[in-house]
């Protein structure tokens, strides 16, 4: 009953419960994703091609956003403790001004840490 009425409440799933002939069950899963377009389409998709892969691809659309989640607070993590976050091309491109941390070495011989360029002005970092 609470999903038949969640369902209800959206439009945007209503419109595509309807439209595509989509079981409650499907049109709750869409719920899920009803602020992500793309994702939903793709849904819609799979439900109306291979139903035996809605519950597969849906999980597979909540772990990639799980993930990009995870990634964007590593990114505001490095931000707020004065890193530019860098792409792969910043990094490596040719003419890129960025060093590897791992390529230094302290006077001593010693490998460079964090700890070391911590009061460097201008840092970087990629994010893989």
């Amino acid at each position: 009953m609470k999903k038949g009425l969640a369902v209800a409440e959206s439009a945007t799933v209503t419109s595509a419960l309807h439209e595509h002939s989509l079981t409650l069950d499907q049109a709750a899963v869409l719920l899920e994703f009803e602020d992500a377009a793309d994702a939903r389409a793709h849904l819609v998709e799979v439900a109306t091609t291979d139903l035996t892969q809605v519950e597969h691809t849906a999980q597979s659309l909540r772990d990639n956003a799980a993930e990009k989640a995870r990634l964007a607070a590593v990114e505001q993590e490095h931000i707020d403790n004065g890193f530019q976050v860098l792409t792969r091309g910043e990094a490596y491109g040719e003419g890129s001004p960025w060093v590897v941390l791992r390529k230094l070495h302290t006077a001593d011989s010693a490998q460079v840490a964090v700890e070391h360029i911590a009061t460097v002005p201008v840092r970087g970092a990629l994010l893989a």
